[in-house]
């Protein structure tokens, strides 16, 4: 739904906590040895900053700490910066001269086809192969990094630009660090939308059928895995969390059939040191969108300074979407320019 996250914690993760933690851990998915890696590092320590090494280290660190902090440090556990780190994570296992000469290799498009069928459930396969996008794989000891990249919607940052398949091949006898590899990976780059998490044995039971995206929102795979009931249940859990629902049920409505993920009703926009800056009553943080009461209006300006766009939630009531819509727009403009 991407409303949440889901950490796998093992007893060896909680055994010995914390004072297992000054020790750094070496992270099987990191690597600084190729010119893209270190491009992506540059990216990461980015993220930080003027403040602490947080995402510059979170590679040093157990996955107990990482969830930890993630919870109790919300300018560190900020969605977008999570998004980013795990998005330059997995771009780090890549060949940027690899991936410009399967762009335009069809006889490498057609056999990566054969075999993400040969371990992946189908509809996944067709995703990663969608028209227009670059497909490519990395091992990396019993995980595969199955990769399928829009190169230009990757230069703007864009939602989609990259779609990750992360395969184990648990059929022969698995050792217990693959295990715990694989648990790391799905820690990390579950925050990517669109990505999805596969065992060898799992697809030869048929586990994932039921998973395969349905209807129109199938181009964003990672909204859609829990299917059209489940984004029913969360827009409705919206418009029931609203103080004052009055007028915004086809709102909700229109916004719904347009496919927007449903918003986060009082959002707490975070600052440093875990300071709350500004409340929104209704927002998409994605989206950079924020629709403010009436008496919330002070808040405006932090949403402003941070780049988003604020508008009265009494503007956007009685069916008045075209005004979301029309933000939208703009927003799009802006990047193409």
């Amino acid at each position: 739904s991407g409303r949440f996250q889901v950490w796998s914690i093992t007893w060896k993760d909680v055994h010995g906590f914390p004072g297992n933690t000054s020790k750094p851990v070496k992270d099987p998915f990191y690597t600084v040895s190729s010119r893209a890696s270190r491009m992506m590092m540059s990216n990461i320590e980015a993220l930080d900053g003027h403040g602490p090494a947080f995402f510059a280290k979170a590679h040093e660190k157990d996955v107990l700490s990482l969830f930890l902090q993630s919870l109790f440090f919300p300018g560190e556990a900020s969605m977008d910066k999570w998004r980013k780190y795990a998005r330059y994570r997995a771009m780090m296992l890549l060949s940027p001269d690899s991936l410009a000469a399967q762009a335009g290799s069809a006889g490498h498009r057609e056999a990566l086809r054969s075999s993400f069928r040969s371990y992946l459930p189908e509809w996944a396969a067709e995703m990663l192969l969608e028209k227009g996008r670059v497909p490519s794989v990395a091992d990396q000891g019993a995980s595969r990094f199955c990769y399928s990249i829009d190169v230009p919607g990757m230069g703007k940052d864009k939602e989609d630009s990259l779609r990750l398949a992360l395969f184990l091949d648990d059929r022969d006898e698995m050792e217990e660090p693959d295990w715990r590899a694989f648990l790391r990976a799905m820690n990390i780059f579950q925050f990517i939308e669109g990505v999805s998490f596969f065992t060898s044995s799992g697809v030869e039971s048929g586990e994932y059928g039921m998973l395969k995206p349905v209807g129109e929102t199938s181009a964003v795979p990672g909204r859609t895995l829990a299917g059209a009931q489940e984004d029913d249940r969360l827009w409705k859990e919206a418009l029931d969390l609203l103080l004052d629902p009055e007028g915004l049920e086809s709102v909700f409505a229109q916004l719904q059939e347009k496919k927007w993920p449903a918003p986060v009703v009082g959002y707490d926009f975070p600052g440093d040191g875990g300071t709350v800056l500004a409340q929104a009553e209704v927002a998409w943080p994605m989206k950079k969108i924020a629709l403010l009461s009436k008496n919330g209006m002070e808040d405006a300006s932090a949403f402003d300074s941070a780049g988003w766009r604020v508008l009265p939630l009494d503007d956007i009531r009685n069916g008045k979407a075209s005004a979301l819509f029309s933000t939208e727009s703009q927003e799009k403009e802006a990047e193409q320019l």
